[in-house]
């Protein structure tokens, strides 16, 4: 599903720390402005996207981060919704050193659930950023609700799901680059999912089909750049999942564009390697409060 890949990569900055963009004068949120930002997305596939989030300043010293993403697949039997929610809220103690806490949802209410509050500590200098987090969670997979009453299955199976996250990002003259690496970790073992198929049979259909949420490490390489009036960015984004190990690979281009004052034009294009080569789209709009 490649445009879930943009669904998890906004352009600004959300609950989880997306936008690793240092900016053209290494802002501070004392001086940060509100922005507000929607994107859609399509692919050949019939998946559709919607982004939407919010920076939310609320003192010289305090931020708040929203963000909600939906992926809609209409294909038949394997048809389903998928969402993304968050918020994080940050402190920043004089303008280089910040603490947050955060809240995210993924996934579709009984059928696949994944929840995890993270903390996070970030260390910024002229040059670049170091961002460390942890977070801590639980997930749930339904089974089946039409199985035959002899089988008295529980409606769901559980698992706690932690994760360690590290971020580095630095400036090379107009460019920036990026590596991130998380690495999640489960205390029940996921890979009957992939090894057995009578339990894929009780799972349910739409638990199955985001079962790539469940990941076991992701890497992330960015490199970003500001033309005269535009600015790119470039990343690489390898995720490995748990179930069955396998990785998804995919490269994403984005491009902002001043259109109107305070208002910029966003456009983005995807090739992932998920079940064969898929390529996919997304536009939107962002717009930035005075500071």
């Amino acid at each position: 599903m490649p445009l879930l890949c943009l669904l998890l990569l906004p352009p600004v900055a959300g609950a989880d720390n997306d936008d690793w963009s240092l900016g053209d004068d290494q802002a501070f949120p004392a001086t940060s402005p509100v922005v507000a930002g929607l994107l859609l997305g399509t692919d050949p596939q019939d998946s559709q996207t919607l982004s939407a989030w919010l920076l939310l300043p609320l003192t010289p010293d305090t931020e708040l981060d929203l963000d909600y993403a939906r992926t809609r697949i209409d294909d038949g039997d394997d048809a389903f919704d998928s969402n993304d929610l968050g918020g994080r809220l940050s402190y920043w103690i004089g303008d280089r050193l910040g603490l947050y806490a955060g809240y995210r949802f993924q996934g579709q209410r009984d059928a696949l659930e994944i929840e995890r509050l993270r903390i996070g500590i970030s260390r910024l200098s002229a040059r670049g950023r170091i961002d460390l987090s942890l977070s801590q969670g639980d997930i749930a997979i339904y089974t089946r609700g039409d199985l035959p009453p002899p089988l008295h299955l529980p409606s769901r199976f559980t698992s706690d799901s932690n994760s360690i996250a590290l971020e580095l990002a630095h400036r090379f003259g107009a460019g920036e680059g990026m590596l991130s690496v998380e690495r999640f970790d489960y205390d029940r073992d996921l890979s009957p999912l992939h090894a057995r198929p009578l339990l894929q049979r009780i799972i349910s259909a739409n638990a199955l089909q985001q079962s790539g949420l469940l990941l076991r490490q992701q890497w992330r390489i960015g490199w970003a750049w500001q033309g005269a009036t535009r600015h790119y960015s470039l990343q690489w984004l390898d995720s490995q999942n748990d179930i069955d190990g396998a990785h998804s690979r995919s490269l994403l281009f984005d491009l902002r564009q001043p259109i109107d004052g305070p208002l910029d034009l966003l456009l983005g294009a995807g090739l992932d390697n998920d079940d064969g080569i898929r390529i996919s789209v997304s536009a939107g709009v962002e717009w930035t409060g005075t500071r």
